[in-house]
């Protein structure tokens, strides 16, 4: 008994689904902005349906512009949300050939990638047909698309949820900072956590982000992995309990439970084996509340407006 392969069908967009599972070959699932071939290759490079209907979408507020304008706009956007699908915010679409690279590497072809650049070259200059430039917008409109002068073209949405935290950022960073040590101080601490004994020294570096953490109201410490992060962290919880900052106000958080429990093990561990600990090293380590999740550390319930009616 041989069995059929299953077939991959297009769960999101308006010519699969239920057509295709109603009337199977009788249906030509061939579309003028998003072909079967091109389908094919952007499924090939892992480019999700959700992204495909999305592009679909916006290649229909596009109204009567030809058919070639609307499939540049569909992998204009497609080559958008896989960006923020990997964790950026916009697309750089000017130059043209760093645009062109990142469509190759979705797999979209090379006819599409020319169409593709010579969209966003006119949209750039400002000249790209009204049904698509009606679309874009200029930093602060509402438009579904926000293009800036460098470039970037972003999707409104996200475009308004970056300019919203880098507000905050700000006043964040405009508030004064608590005087909690002089700079000779931070240095004499952290000299102190350098010299006890078995402890993990810092290097230069993690000691000069820890004298960071004391002259600003926000510090980024960034790294791969194995490069010393969390000696930071710990090094820097034993310098502000020197400092006279309790450990009660301190919070330590991940974004998941496990990153929080990995955290709370690693400065466990880098305590625990300290000869002769100072008194404030004692004190973190019978007071460090350990680590907590971002949600828990703000108190938010996912749809807990929204409970469900079963009791079991």
């Amino acid at each position: 008994m041989t069995t059929k392969a299953p077939t991959r069908l297009m769960a999101l967009l308006p010519t699969g689904t239920a057509r295709v599972a109603f009337l199977g070959a009788a249906v030509d699932d061939n579309h003028d902005v998003l072909p079967r071939a091109l389908r094919a290759a952007l499924a090939d490079h892992d480019v999700g349906d959700e992204i495909l209907w999305a592009a679909w979408e916006a290649s229909t507020w596009a109204g009567a512009a030809p058919v070639a304008e609307r499939r540049a706009l569909a992998c204009l956007t497609i080559g958008l949300l896989t960006t923020v699908d990997a964790g950026g915010t916009f697309l750089r679409i000017g130059p043209a050939h760093q645009l062109a690279t990142a469509l190759s590497r979705l797999g979209v072809g090379e006819g599409d990638q020319v169409a593709t650049c010579a969209l966003a070259e006119r949209l750039c200059a400002g000249s790209a047909p009204s049904e698509i430039a009606a679309l874009i917008g200029a930093a602060g409109m509402r438009r579904p698309f926000i293009l800036r002068d460098d470039g970037a073209l972003y999707a409104e949405r996200y475009w308004s949820l970056e300019e919203r935290l880098a507000g905050l950022l700000h006043q964040r960073l405009s508030r004064a900072l608590p005087a909690l040590a002089t700079v000779a101080g931070v240095d004499d601490a952290i000299r102190a956590v350098n010299a006890a004994q078995r402890a993990t020294p810092l290097s230069d570096e993690q000691s000069a982000a820890v004298r960071a953490v004391f002259s600003a109201p926000l510090t980024i410490i960034a790294g791969g992995p194995g490069t010393g992060k969390t000696t930071t962290i710990v090094g820097l919880l034993r310098t502000l309990v020197r400092l006279g900052v309790s450990p009660d106000h301190i919070a330590l958080c991940a974004p998941t439970g496990r990153a929080a429990q990995r955290m709370k093990e690693s400065v466990s561990a880098a305590l625990d084996p300290l000869e002769s600990p100072a008194p404030s090293d004692v004190e973190l380590a019978e007071k460090f509340g350990g680590a907590t999740t971002l949600h828990r550390l703000l108190g938010i319930r996912p749809a807990s407006r929204h409970p469900l009616d079963p009791d079991v």
